[in-house]
């Protein structure tokens, strides 16, 4: 008797188990595509173009994959005698931040060996190897480096021994527009004499801190923890930024203006302009094949694990069809929702929970038509054309060989 029943219990518990299949967990689990190894691990730089060539870094090496090739290419590593940070470019030039033991600083990279796969560089600034670190706009060089009081100063250019900027927060990034360069600026550090504060300064003749206008708010503020800055190269060369809050701001040179009405002077609208989560400081844009453009915004809360849930990934908010820049829909969407009007990166939402939207992102790039993103943890990953898969988002190997069988 005692075997019979547990026959029909098992029975019944297999049962149970393909009708629940139906659940909207289990279809989500479904969708998941095996996830790759990724070529390039770790916690990658920037990702960054030049010439028609995407380049990034992660721990010595240096990584470059040309594009718009007629023939086919792979990504190649060169190798670095010191941990690269992170990397930018002026004029053309590849600059590298770099760390070495209890050495740091930047170089300018002279070239690539393409027969040793090694970095060609020479050092531009050591900051007392202090350097934190460094983002270029209209042809110049921007850097910070950390003061013993825990705040930054910021240079231009490679002069190490004249400052623009003094006590101030981390650079958090640079955008320019016609004359005018705009440097962000972002977290908060406890002096010995009062905080240290994030905020947007012009650079045109002088240097000046741009008043943050705040709707709801009479006087305007100067403590916004920013965390990443752009120029939405549209008709009017739009420059936004936002906070890590998840507000956005449209930046000029008299004032930097949250685009938030709140419904009530302490009730921000969750409808307009704001990502409704923390931001990782992640800003791209991109556009589809009927060049249709979407600003991408990285998505990062706080006390959640990098690799589990959906509170990551990057959110969409569409721009005006004839401007390029901000326009009537306020909204941050997630990739794949809300898709009937509006263009997304990626159709399916299912797939993108299940994968980006799982990872932090540091940086986003379109490049060759492909949009790639430096995580922070989970090496670099992109949405290409992975064949039977179709478009989906995965871990970056060497691309697909079109000749291959």
């Amino acid at each position: 008797m005692k075997k019979i029943f547990l026959f029909y219990l098992v029975i019944t518990c297999v049962i149970f188990s393909f009708s629940s299949c139906n659940d909207p967990i289990f279809f989500a689990v479904s969708q998941e595509d095996p996830p790759l190894s990724p070529l390039i691990g770790g916690s990658p730089a920037r990702l960054i173009i030049i010439n028609d060539e995407l380049f990034t870094a992660s721990g010595r090496n240096l990584w470059r994959l040309k594009l718009n090739s007629p023939s086919y290419e792979e990504w190649k590593r060169f190798r670095n005698d010191s941990w690269i940070w992170d990397i930018t470019e002026v004029e053309g030039v590849l600059y590298i931040c770099y760390e070495s033991g209890n050495n740091a600083g930047i170089s300018k990279v002279d070239s690539l060996d393409e027969d040793e796969n090694k970095i060609i560089s020479t050092v531009v600034n050591t900051l007392n190897n202090n350097v934190q670190t460094l983002f270029s706009a209209d042809n110049m060089l921007y850097y910070s480096a950390r003061n013993s009081n825990g705040s930054s100063s910021i240079y231009a250019g490679s002069d190490p021994n004249t400052p623009i900027l003094e006590n101030v927060a981390e650079l958090r990034g640079a955008a320019s527009r016609n004359t005018y360069t705009f440097l962000c600026t972002g977290g908060l550090i406890r002096s010995a004499d009062s905080p240290i504060t994030g905020g947007i300064y012009l650079l045109n003749e002088g240097i000046d801190k741009i008043p943050v206008e705040i709707p709801g708010l009479e006087l305007p503020v100067t403590d916004i923890d920013f965390r990443g800055i752009i120029n939405l190269q549209d008709i009017n060369n739009t420059i936004v930024a936002i906070d890590r809050s998840g507000f956005l701001y449209e930046v000029t040179q008299s004032v930097v203006k949250r685009l938030n009405t709140p419904n009530t002077p302490n009730t921000p609208n969750t409808n307009e302009f704001m990502l409704g989560g923390r931001t990782s400081g992640a800003l791209a844009v991109w556009t589809d094949i009927d060049s249709r453009r979407l600003l991408l915004v990285g998505r990062q809360d706080t006390n959640t694990s990098l690799n589990t849930g959906s509170t990551h990934g990057y959110r969409e908010l569409v721009l005006d069809p004839v401007t390029g820049g901000l326009g009537d829909d306020k909204i941050f969407y997630w990739p794949g929702r809300n898709t009937d009007s509006r263009p997304t990166t990626l159709l399916e939402n299912s797939r993108y929970v299940s994968s980006i939207g799982k990872l932090g992102i540091n940086h986003l790039i379109q490049a060759d038509g492909i949009l790639f993103a430096s995580t922070q943890q989970n090496g670099v990953w992109s949405l290409r054309d992975r064949g039977e898969l179709h478009v989906h988002w995965n871990a970056e190997q060497q691309p697909p060989n079109p000749d291959s069988p």
